[in-house]
């Protein structure tokens, strides 16, 4: 019992962003939205963000090269670790998150059927905030209901999960980002930590 208890509570950790996401609709995708050469490192990113008061952080530290380690906190104190990247879009720039590793104690079976996906943001950065947008999950159940092709998807537990290559996740967020109502408001974080982590 006190290992099942153990193992539960190293799953709660791992996938600590999981209810943020599905709360904030971010959509899903197998793909990653960049390609290497779309690729930037922004150290303004670098440091410890609060969460919009909630409670809440991100903390975003270099992971060698262009890339960024991200630890999501929640207002519990539940962290979750990400491989995070910063790309530009077509003159946007957005966020795409991995989850890493989840650190329990399963065997290789077990671990075979975590299927890691990613998510992504639309973001804007200045040296004191970030904020960060995701597709509004409205507008998107809309327009899936009344175009079922305008990106390749299926749907998993109710939310779409992209299946589109990452040419056309960039084709189709950029058509998304000239349309009103499409990116939510922007949550925005404020820096609480200065020094890069």
């Amino acid at each position: 019992m006190r290992n099942h208890r153990s193992i539960m509570k190293r799953l709660a950790a791992a996938f600590a962003l999981l209810a943020l996401v599905i709360a904030a609709g971010c959509v899903q995708s197998l793909h990653p939205l960049y390609t290497d050469a779309d690729i930037v490192f922004e150290p303004a990113l670098l440091g410890t963000w609060d969460g919009d008061g909630s409670g809440s952080s991100w903390r975003f530290a270099q992971a060698g090269g262009n890339a960024y380690t991200l630890v999501f906190t929640d207002e519990n104190g539940v962290t979750g670790a990400f491989d995070a990247h910063l790309a530009d879009i077509n003159g946007r720039l957005f966020l795409d998150f991995f989850p890493q590793e989840p650190k329990i104690d399963a065997n290789d079976f077990y671990m075979l059927h975590i299927m890691p996906v990613h998510t992504f943001a639309l973001v804007e950065l200045s040296d004191q905030e970030l904020k960060m947008s995701v597709l509004d999950p409205n507008w998107l159940d809309e327009l899936l209901a009344e175009d079922p092709g305008a990106i390749r998807h299926e749907i998993v537990m109710e939310f779409p999960v992209f299946t589109a290559s990452t040419e056309e996740l960039q084709a189709f967020v950029t058509r998304c980002a000239d349309t009103e109502g499409a990116f939510s408001d922007p949550m925005n974080l404020k820096r609480v930590g200065e020094a890069p982590l």
